[in-house]
């Protein structure tokens, strides 16, 4: 039975659980978690391995230490009166195989929280992940905090593992496809285990026609620059990343002047980011773009580039089961924000939006996420991480609230 302890230590399962059950949780939001994070930072943002992974420049920019003073502080102005906050125990993290990031994400709320985290790390990773866990378990080591945050690599299907791991935590997050919250979240683990299930999920871009045309050269070009994060980062296989675009309002026509329009700039944004697309991926996207034509109203393409392809569907409809990523996206057109309450559901996570005021924008709110979606940010940021995720503020998920009367 392998299991393999960062970097590359051999462990036994019974070694794991014991090294497990010797660790201590701490009190929630000390100095010293804060500063790990803080160091972990500064390392993310100067390292020259790193250099030019906006994904990993991101994380760094949000563990700056006056970003997590502040999420320190929003959560206190949450915490309900007459209550202190209190650890759950060990947390067991089980990130996907797709976005880089999150277990880091997942692990620092989980540090700050003070619990005692087991991440488990995928078996086959990109060079980037050893870089900085290599770092950062030095930096846990120099603070006495190494013996509480441990991360392994063992086969994702090796139940027994999974099922003695899952009998000592006191919280699971499950990150990942349906298939894999359905496999792990109905395993056994203790009755006090607190489970949080991230599936799959489904995200879009809603931009006002009028106020994309009203927008100058300038303007246009910037929106396109930060349409590209929300697209191409993670090769669009993020469950926040854009697969979407639907175009609100006119009844003239002009929205295929802006589809086309801010198409042509998000292509060419992309290739002067030098995006490479695989040729497989471009196989898949024509691919993709064919069976479309067959089965749904259809009324061209939008655009066909190396860089992105863009469908242009005739009436909004289920197209969430199409996830071919690396610049693929279909687009559509709607006259009023009503329509599009037939279309959201609950596997809806993120709106990336342009042209909305504030009393728009949560009007809009109001009326979409009674059926569906947990975030509106604007385009551009539909990747950034926050403390409340897939409708789940997740400090208060990772704690205990303790009652004092």
């Amino acid at each position: 039975m392998t299991i393999t302890l960062f970097p590359d230590v051999d462990i036994s399962l019974d070694a794991l659980c014991g090294k497990i059950a010797a660790a201590s949780p701490s009190p929630p939001f000390e100095a010293e978690q804060i500063e790990v994070l803080h160091d972990l930072s500064r390392f993310l943002m100067t390292d020259r391995r790193l250099a030019g992974r906006a994904e990993w420049t991101a994380l760094g920019y949000w563990l700056r230490r006056a970003s997590l003073a502040k999420l320190k502080s929003d959560f206190m102005q949450r915490q309900p009166v007459g209550t202190i906050v209190a650890p759950r125990g060990l947390a067991v993290h089980l990130p996907p195989a797709n976005v880089d990031t999150i277990f880091v994400y997942s692990w620092a709320l989980s540090l700050l929280c003070g619990n005692v985290n087991l991440v488990r790390l995928p078996s086959s990773r990109p060079e980037q992940i050893d870089i900085v866990l290599g770092y950062l378990t030095n930096v846990l080591e120099e603070a006495r905090l190494g013996a509480a945050n441990l991360f392994v690599s063992y086969p994702a299907d090796n139940n027994n593992i999974n099922a003695s791991i899952f009998g000592l935590a006191d919280m699971r997050l499950i990150w990942g496809g349906d298939q894999k919250v359905r496999t792990l979240s109905t395993m056994e683990a203790k009755p006090s285990c607190h489970t949080l299930n991230f599936a799959d999920r489904f995200s879009l871009s809603l931009n006002k026609v009028e106020a994309y045309l009203n927008l100058n050269d300038k303007e246009r070009e910037e929106l396109a620059k930060k349409a590209y994060n929300d697209v191409y980062v993670f090769d669009q296989l993020a469950c926040s990343s854009s697969r979407l675009i639907v175009w609100l309002g006119s009844t003239n026509g002009n929205y295929k002047e802006a589809i086309a329009d801010f198409s042509r700039r998000l292509s060419a944004h992309a290739r002067r980011m030098n995006y490479n697309v695989a040729p497989h991926t471009n196989l898949a996207k024509f691919a993709s773009a064919n069976r479309s034509s067959l089965d749904f109203d259809v009324s061209g393409l939008a655009l066909r580039s190396p860089e992105l392809t863009v469908v242009e569907l005739s009436t909004l409809v289920d197209i969430r089961d199409e996830a071919t990523g690396g610049g693929f996206l279909y687009s559509a057109h709607v006259a009023e924000a009503e329509e599009l309450t037939n279309f959201l559901c609950r596997k809806d996570q993120t709106i990336a939006y342009s042209g909305f005021d504030e009393n728009e924008l949560f009007r809009l709110a109001r009326t979409l996420s009674v059926h569906g979606v947990d975030r509106f940010v604007p385009v551009g940021s539909a990747l950034d991480f926050d403390f409340i995720w897939d409708g789940f503020d997740l400090p208060g998920q990772m704690l205990r609230y303790v009652r004092i009367r």
